[in-house]
């Protein structure tokens, strides 16, 4: 299978602002690129908030050549896949439209062999305003949807799949920012594509784990040997065209993965191969549940680890910078480390913000730091239409396979305040059952 990322240098223009055309650099955002190109001033500093509002009147474009050899030419498919794509996306491929993309928190995957050619390739990606696609969702919903005014800077957010707070917030400032926040993905392939693996742990009454081991495959009705390594030892599956297939491992005596402060949070490393693809991640092996047990004072809250519970200390995390751009595992470390070394031993990713990188959850695990995961709803009521709620579901069943693997994972949180947020609003709060 080749493999091909187009990450890096691209150009950055606006049909709106015809001077400008500047590098920008992928993972990263348009503001940071204006930032850099020295074209506005730091939004953090004085009242430059206000001086930087005309990007989100305007639409971007960015693009750049990548070179498609003969290996990935030949390929039966070619899979562009795309994270944290922010937000309201077209992408074309030699001028010919290949994707569109609307949420921010959903994974994209699409074949683009059919646009391709050997050689020198062309790729554009064209990002609309958010705010006036939000005021168009806005007239056609059948009655007012309440939005958080007393945060956000700008109409109806709640309407599209982007992070809440980039519209501002009491703590932070209005910066409606686009780019694309994770490497993209090119794979050829041509027979088997080995897309990825899940874990479940089954503990015993002896302190033994068996881990369970599904691996995913896509490939045509030939058979393929995949092999699976943990804790030193390595099993070996047949598989025989698409599906998933299963292999365990039973671990008798386990290091356990334990919070900060209760011990250490040891990790395991797991990987999986067939031929040229790999795939590899850390696990850790622990054991958790939530005590609610009720008295006659009323129910418990108690986060229980390896049987003993925990008293858990923590804070809000809120993105690490309104220009996702300057996201970097230093600063993540940074802030992180910080948390442990105030004897915290819990974060909590706020609903008005996004679901964070590979970097974040990775270095939780790390570190020990349980999470207690938002969804990402904040303080705001929601459409219940069908389209809506099929682009909730894309990105929860993304984002929830993707995360439950990570140890450091303790808690699945619905929003931030939603509840509460139905009685602020006139319209919900004389109407609670309609709202609810």
């Amino acid at each position: 299978m080749a493999h091909l990322e187009l990450n890096g240098t691209w150009r950055l223009t606006s049909p709106q602002r015809p001077d400008i055309d500047i590098a920008m650099t992928l993972p990263g955002d348009n503001v940071t690129a204006l930032l850099q190109a020295e074209l506005i001033p730091n939004p953090y500093l004085a009242d430059n908030e206000a001086k930087v509002r005309w990007i989100e009147e305007c639409e971007w474009h960015l693009s750049r050549q990548f070179e498609v050899d003969s290996a990935i030419y030949s390929a039966k498919q070619v899979w562009m896949t795309l994270t944290r794509v922010d937000t309201l996306a077209t992408f074309y491929i030699n001028g010919e439209q290949a994707l569109q993309c609307s949420n921010m928190f959903a994974q994209q995957r699409v074949d683009i062999k059919p646009f391709l050619k050997q050689g020198s390739n062309t790729i554009r990606v064209e990002f609309a305003r958010v705010d006036l696609e939000e005021l168009e969702r806005a007239k056609t919903l059948p009655f007012p949807i309440p939005s958080a005014m007393g945060n956000n800077q700008i109409p109806h957010m709640n309407l599209i799949r982007k992070t809440q707070c980039h519209s501002g917030w009491d703590w932070g400032i209005c910066l409606m920012v686009s780019g694309i926040y994770d490497p993209i993905q090119i794979d050829a392939i041509s027979d088997l594509w080995l897309k990825g693996f899940s874990t479940d742990q089954q503990w015993q009454v002896d302190g033994s784990v068996i881990v369970t081991v599904l691996v995913e495959v896509e490939s045509a009705h030939h058979p393929h040997e995949v092999s699976v390594d943990l804790n030193g030892e390595r099993q070996t599956i047949q598989t025989q065209g698409s599906g998933h297939y299963p292999c365990q491992f039973h671990i008798r005596q386990p290091q356990r993965w334990w919070p900060a402060g209760y011990g250490e949070s040891h990790l395991y490393p797991i990987s999986v191969c067939c031929a040229e693809q790999s795939l590899s991640r850390k696990i850790g092996l622990r054991q958790l549940h939530l005590n609610n047990q009720t008295d006659q004072r009323g129910s418990a809250m108690e986060f229980v680890v390896n049987g003993v519970p925990i008293n858990a200390k923590g804070a809000n995390w809120i993105p690490v910078d309104a220009m996702p751009g300057r996201e970097c595992e230093k600063r993540y470390r940074d802030l992180l480390q910080s948390a442990v070394d105030a004897n915290m031993n819990m974060i909590r990713v706020w609903g008005g913000g996004q679901y964070e990188s590979d970097t974040f959850y990775n270095l939780c695990d790390e570190l020990g730091l349980l999470v207690w995961q938002d969804m990402m709803f904040a303080c705001s009521l929601y459409p219940s239409d069908d389209g809506f709620l099929k682009e909730v579901e894309q990105e929860l069943r993304f984002q929830i396979p993707r995360l439950k693997e990570h140890p450091s994972i303790a808690l699945w949180c619905g929003d931030n305040e939603v509840i509460g947020a139905i009685g602020w609003y006139d319209e919900s709060k004389h109407n609670k059952v309609k709202y609810t």
